[in-house]
């Protein structure tokens, strides 16, 4: 509670003094997520909140109650998402408006977690996302004019080289590869140079997934996860009345 309102005004301040937002805009934040899959590391930041849940009606009166539901159905939300089942980033949920019964009987969280869960999941698939997917800082060295047969398979991999660099002694080929297509990388880079080239992999932050390959990785996720074939569709989360 305390320590949760703490967090929210500092990052309010950020969001003020180095993005732009106005005093009013960032005051209106109700929560950040996912939370860090480890807590205790603060040096990752991939492992940080980047989805915002903010209070964007205005002339409501939103009980406690319905505040705090609301709150854990967008916790739910970007905790598994809902194209594959992962982690949401970058995305603010805007709440525009709400109708709530008088009664705090009905607005128990059995049925305003899930309608709110459903609100947020139809907004999220409306505003056309895209996948990320986390990449690797490749390093790999080798000596001298023995590091030619690097290149087919870093491309192979769907691999970009960032930088190269030779001495008398050494060659070093920098890439950036899609953790996805790393499996098995070392022991091809050394079957196509030899046994010359040795290469370390350092997680390097997270890229959107090509276009032309988005299908089949999300298609190829769902089915490990044993999900529908299907991404769901927007209709799937509008109420029929």
């Amino acid at each position: 509670g305390e320590l949760a309102n703490t967090r929210l005004k500092v990052l309010a301040e950020t969001l003020v003094k180095d993005h732009g937002w106005s005093k009013n805009e960032a005051g209106r934040i109700w929560a950040t997520g996912p939370e860090p899959l480890d807590c205790n590391d603060k040096s990752n930041n991939s492992n940080q909140p980047t989805c915002l849940l903010v209070d964007s009606t205005y002339g409501v009166q939103i009980p406690q109650d319905a505040r705090e539901n609301i709150i854990e159905a967008f916790k739910q939300v970007v905790r598994k998402g809902v194209i594959v089942n992962a982690p949401m980033r970058g995305v603010r949920f805007d709440l525009m408006d709400i109708k709530l019964h008088s009664d705090s009987v009905h607005r128990r969280p059995s049925s305003v977690v899930p309608a709110a869960m459903r609100a947020m999941r139809g907004a999220f698939l409306m505003a056309a996302p895209s996948l990320m997917e986390p990449m690797y800082h490749v390093d790999i060295r080798g000596k001298s004019s023995t590091l030619e047969g690097v290149y087919s398979i870093l491309g192979k991999r769907g691999g970009t080289v960032m930088d190269t660099s030779s001495s008398l002694s050494m060659d070093v080929i920098v890439a950036s590869v899609p953790v996805r297509c790393a499996f098995g990388l070392a022991g091809d880079l050394r079957g196509a140079t030899h046994g010359h080239a040795n290469c370390s992999c350092v997680f390097n932050g997270m890229k959107r997934i090509p276009e032309e390959e988005e299908g089949f990785v999300i298609s190829e996720a769902r089915l490990r996860k044993q999900l529908d074939e299907k991404v769901p569709n927007v209709d799937s989360f509008v109420d029929k009345l």
